[in-house]
């Protein structure tokens, strides 16, 4: 292959370039995205995270022309962003140096998309298991809102789903395509709702591309921004009847040490099934069917129980015996903002204790930049004590409850670890 043929592969479809390689970054904490769905509760680990900070070295910013058109490359307000000028049909793709690859066993990618130019026929995406330029699957999410997978095999084109346009895609804003991967298994989401489903057995591992395409004689700007890269990690099955919680294979997170940082240790058992600080926050507002459970992460330290109550998870110091706890999630329901959550929820949640006393209530913000509100109380459940700090996350749409509390007796000796696992929380760029 001469360089002309390894920059620009041009097919009757659409024209390739190769790719250029991916920048591995360690985290120095331990980073785990939980994901619950049909009674399981999956792990994934960060190995790669790139938000385009401080103008990053593991990226393209040469410029190519040529007789297809030409594509100027540059950091932009912390994104990467591609200035597009074409003369033909063309798909370009860019992959980070060095080269990153996918786990083969199961992974989780995302990225956040953005057209900064109207263009219905236009498309940006990614594309994932790429073996090279002529074996891969891409997704690709149109101007308009319509989104598409297909396999590129041996240089022949596959559709692999319709083109659907999503009620999730969000116009002249980002919009955040997520590919998550389980061997053969494929979930497509797009603003973390599942578009498509599929399974195919053609490619495994490989790399990753961010891909922008466009018609001859287009003019467009395009941006990426927040790409994470997961392995699989634990997976925890929730019998949801007889409430027991088991392994199902032994956990990363016990066996695999960070850039020299200590593994949490995490146990899967609880004492007793029947939380009554929390139960009461499973009846709120209950998911309907058109709802999705979020991802959000933790960077953890401390040696900890871990295991699910009800919709929620529950985050313990392991010292504890379960006397403080961290109780985090999700509610389904249209508020204006964090604090008309707060109101309406903790409405609610006075009802079903008491003695319940609010002594303190701010707005605030979490670490990635979410409008919050934190809410303290005190309560009584069967003649014990309580303090509660009630941190209500905003995320677009989503709300999160994250409530660390522990009994009046208790909770000054463990603060500083409830407080270090409710600031760690993070949700990966929705």
């Amino acid at each position: 292959m001469d360089a002309s043929q390894k920059n620009y592969i041009h097919s009757s479809m659409i024209g390739f370039r190769w790719l250029v390689p991916v920048f591995f970054i360690l985290l120095l904490n331990i980073g785990v995205v939980f994901s619950q769905f049909d009674g399981e509760i999956e792990s994934f680990e960060f190995i790669y995270r790139q938000d385009f900070s401080g103008e990053p070295d593991d990226w393209n910013l040469m410029p190519e022309e040529g007789s297809w058109g030409s594509v100027d490359y540059s950091f932009t307000d912390e994104t990467y962003r591609w200035d597009m000028n074409l003369k033909k049909d063309v798909l370009n793709y860019q992959s980070p140096d060095p080269v990153i690859y996918l786990p083969e066993d199961g992974y989780r990618i995302g990225v956040e998309t953005y057209f900064e130019d109207a263009c219905d026929n236009c498309a940006i995406g990614l594309l994932y298991n790429l073996q090279d330029n002529s074996n891969f699957y891409y997704v690709r999410l149109y101007g308009d809102g319509y989104f598409q997978v297909y396999a590129k095999e041996d240089d022949e084109w596959e559709a692999l789903s319709e083109a659907v346009q999503s009620e999730y895609f969000i116009p002249s804003e980002s919009n955040r395509i997520t590919v998550i991967n389980d061997g053969d298994n494929f979930e497509i989401q797009l603003n973390d709702y599942p578009v498509f489903n599929f399974t195919d057995s053609r490619f495994h591992g490989g790399t990753f591309g961010l891909a922008a395409e466009a018609p001859k004689g287009t003019q467009l700007a395009v941006r990426f921004d927040n790409i994470d890269v997961m392995k699989k990690g634990s997976t925890q099955v929730v019998d949801l009847e007889e409430e027991t919680v088991t392994e199902t294979e032994e956990s990363a997170l016990e066996e695999e040490t960070v850039a020299e940082t200590e593994e949490p240790e995490w146990e899967n058992e609880s004492p007793y099934r029947v939380n009554k600080v929390t139960a009461p926050m499973n009846d709120f507002y209950p998911p309907a069917e058109k709802w999705v459970t979020t991802d959000y992460t933790l960077d953890i330290s401390v040696p900890i129980t871990f295991w699910k109550e009800g919709r929620g998870n529950l985050f313990c110091p392991k010292e504890s015996n379960e006397k403080a706890c961290v109780f985090i999630i999700q509610h389904f329901d249209r508020w204006g903002s964090p604090s008309e959550a707060a109101d309406d929820i903790l409405g609610k949640y006075a009802e079903q204790v008491e003695d319940f006393e609010i002594f303190d209530e701010e707005e605030t913000f979490t670490k990635d930049g979410f409008y919050a509100y934190q809410v303290g109380t005190y309560f009584t459940i069967d003649g014990k004590s309580y303090e509660g700090s009630h941190l209500f996350v905003q995320v677009q749409n989503v709300f999160f409850q994250i409530m660390s509390y522990g009994t009046r007796g208790t909770i000054d000796k463990y603060r500083e670890d409830l407080k270090q696992i409710t600031e760690s929380f993070s949700f990966e760029y929705f």
